[in-house]
């Protein structure tokens, strides 16, 4: 994710447009179904704090 960071904001005149729409109709979805499990997973709800 870093390079993908990077690349966009130092290199995004190189960027293909059409790769940048495939990874963002493709691939975020899923990393931001990682990322809320994770971040739930770090802090419960209130009901669940001991």
């Amino acid at each position: 994710m870093a390079g993908v960071g990077n690349m966009l904001r130092h290199e995004y005149e190189r960027t293909a447009p059409d790769v940048l729409w495939s990874v963002a109709r493709q691939d975020l979805p899923t990393l931001e179904k990682v990322c809320r499990e994770e971040l739930a997973a770090a802090d419960p709800p209130e009901a669940e704090k001991p």
